[in-house]
């Protein structure tokens, strides 16, 4: 069992933590959906081919850090049976892999060029890291 499994099982036993937690888990759906809304409400999403045309710039590399890590809270803050994505556990992924799982999942697909890279992080992290039926 790994660390985090085991502060869990701690937590678990404490009445109040067990109610923060439900709580907790309601709130991460909640912020996942509120999320998913602003990530499609275009004044506050940014179109993939505008983060192209920053050119791999810190500000564009920032930028997708930002939004991957969002959706990787996101994530951990649902449960087990409702997870976006499977990432391997003692996985850590680097922005240049981000960019790199991002890439791979866009070929062969429609120009994404007015889709929000997000929404396009979101697919691409589910494609590559699928979660067991």
């Amino acid at each position: 069992m790994g660390a985090i499994e085991d502060v869990r099982k701690w937590l678990a036993d404490i009445p109040l933590w067990r109610e923060l937690a439900n709580r907790a888990r309601t709130i991460g759906v909640v912020i996942v959906a509120v999320g998913a809304d602003l990530a499609c409400h275009p004044a506050l999403a940014l179109e993939y081919g505008k983060w192209q045309q920053m050119n791999h710039s810190q500000t564009a590399m920032v930028y997708l850090r930002g939004a991957a890590e969002g959706i990787s809270w996101a994530n951990i803050a649902l449960d087990d049976g409702h997870k976006l994505y499977c990432e391997p556990r003692k996985l850590t992924v680097t922005v240049g892999q981000y960019e790199e799982i991002l890439k791979q999942y866009l070929v062969g697909k429609a120009d994404p060029t007015h889709q929000h890279i997000e929404m396009l992080l979101v697919f691409a992290l589910q494609d590559t890291f699928p979660c067991p039926k």
